[in-house]
C-alpha cells in the first residue's frame, strides 16, 4: 500500500485538521484523567495504562476538537491567494 494512499485515509485527513489543537490539550485532560480517574482505582500498572488509554482518548479527541472549533478554526482562512 503507497503512502500517499495511507497519509490520504479520511480520519487522518481529518485529525490532521484539528492536531495543533490536540497537541494543546492533550496533556492537561491526560493529567486530569489519571489524577482523578486512574489512580483512584488503584490498579496495578498495566491494567492502569488501559483505563488512562480507554478514557482519555475519546475525551481527549472531543475536546480537541471542540478546542479548534471554538478557538482555532475562527481564526483560519478561507482562501489562500486567487481572486478576492
Amino acid at each position: 500500500m503507497p503512502l500517499k494512499t495511507i497519509l490520504e485515509w479520511k480520519p487522518l485527513v481529518l485529525i490532521g485538521g484539528f492536531s495543533y489543537s490536540l497537541y494543546l490539550v492533550h496533556a492537561p485532560l491526560i493529567e486530569i484523567v489519571w489524577k482523578y480517574a486512574v489512580v483512584p482505582q488503584r490498579l496495578a500498572e498495566v491494567p492502569s495504562f488501559g483505563l488512562l488509554c480507554l478514557w482519555s482518548l475519546p475525551l481527549i479527541f472531543c475536546v480537541s476538537y471542540a478546542f479548534y472549533l471554538l478557538f482555532e478554526r475562527p481564526f483560519l482562512t478561507k482562501k489562500v491567494g486567487g481572486n478576492r
